[in-house]
């Protein structure tokens, strides 16, 4: 699945977050923090309708065979999430979060 990723710009926009939160807090490993955003990431472009059919076949790789919908692509990350045991990844402080929603309008914000 690695190879296989929803590119919106030469960088997944979640990658890009994820690197604005590791330089604000160094101590977040690079990959708890793409956890962290998966699944609001997801569903965000999910209730967009991009790419519909990726979803599909990312859920198919996750072993969801019968999958029809995007929104199915959610269950199959959280089911792989909880079988890493990394479902308990949260958010850190509430300031965190303003962070974030900064970054991600700097990311989306046309040049």
């Amino acid at each position: 699945m690695s190879s296989y990723s929803m590119d919106v710009t030469a960088c997944t926009f979640e990658h890009s977050m994820e690197h604005t939160m590791s330089a604000y807090h160094q101590h977040l490993p690079h990959g708890a923090g793409l956890i962290i955003l998966s699944r609001e990431y997801f569903s965000f472009w999910i209730s967009k309708h991009v790419c519909d059919d990726r979803f599909v076949d990312m859920e198919k790789f996750l072993g969801k065979e019968d999958s029809t919908k995007p929104e199915d692509f959610i269950t199959a990350l959280t089911d792989l999430q909880k079988a890493c045991g990394v479902t308990d990844l949260k958010m850190l402080p509430i300031f965190m979060k303003e962070h974030i929603n900064k970054s991600f309008l700097v990311i989306t914000t046309p040049m």
